[in-house]
């Protein structure tokens, strides 16, 4: 058995009968069934409201049987009904981080409720003793974020002017930080709203996953740049390919409005 497996049963045989947790999943690759050398492990939990820091201890105290942890890191998650920690184990491989997230029980299926075959988040059910997680069809899609959304990345797109004044006073970084966010960011917004658009907030994150593959290599070209020159040669590449990104996600949303 190798580790990864072997830390899964570990911490899936502890918990089973635990009676204050209620149930235990895997996101990540994992659940999207992607998992490889490089992966990490993204565990969930929902337990009873008041075990949360009890859970996490006890995830602390167990993982260290494989071996000491070398790596522990609490975080503030903005969920107040969330509560989380990074670690790892000493030995194994640096990309085998486990992030651990635990749940109260009263937040109920706000969080783990998922969209059948969906390329961005599913989860891998180790257990789930009280019907916590919600696996729905299609869940509805918010019209008017998108809206939001698209409009702002045609109000940010039209303020080139930023870009050009710094590649005009030869200032590189600048030009750099205002071509990622006049030009690059509304385009892969906009891509997002046409192909993913329950997940526009990933931005590049994936996207070579979730994106047809001349999609991927049409942002590709647009992020590779190494100097003003590159910046200035690819603006009107970057037009070019905001206006179709443009049609792709005005047809999205036309398809939305029709269903209403």
């Amino acid at each position: 058995m190798n580790i990864r497996n072997r830390i899964i049963d570990l911490l899936k045989n502890s918990f089973t009968n635990k009676e204050y947790v209620y149930a235990m999943w895997l996101e990540g690759s994992d659940g999207l069934g992607k998992a490889d050398e490089y992966s990490d492990l993204d565990f969930w939990f929902d337990v009873e409201d008041g075990y949360e820091n009890t859970v996490l201890d006890e995830c602390i105290e167990i993982l260290q049987t494989i071996d000491k942890l070398d790596f522990i890191q609490s975080y503030e998650h903005p969920h107040p009904k969330i509560f989380q920690k990074n670690m790892h184990i000493s030995g194994t491989s640096e990309y085998l981080m486990l992030d651990i997230c635990v749940q109260s029980h009263s937040r109920g299926s706000e969080g783990c409720t998922f969209a059948e075959n969906d390329i961005a988040e599913y989860p891998l059910i180790l257990f789930d003793k009280a019907n916590v997680i919600n696996i729905i069809k299609e869940p509805d899609i918010d019209l008017e974020l998108i809206k939001k959304i698209y409009d702002e990345c045609i109000d940010r797109f039209s303020q080139q002017s930023r870009i050009l004044k710094y590649i005009y006073r030869a200032k590189y970084p600048e030009a750099f930080a205002y071509y990622q966010k006049y030009a690059c960011q509304p385009i892969v917004n906009l891509l997002r709203i046409a192909y993913t658009p329950r997940h526009i907030e990933y931005g590049l994150v994936h996207i070579s996953d979730h994106l047809p593959k001349d999609a991927v290599n049409k942002i590709e070209a647009l992020y590779k740049i190494n100097s003003l020159d590159d910046i200035k040669n690819n603006l009107q590449y970057a037009g070019k390919l905001f206006y179709e990104a443009k049609n792709y996600a005005d047809d999205l949303i036309k398809g939305m409005e029709k269903k209403l």
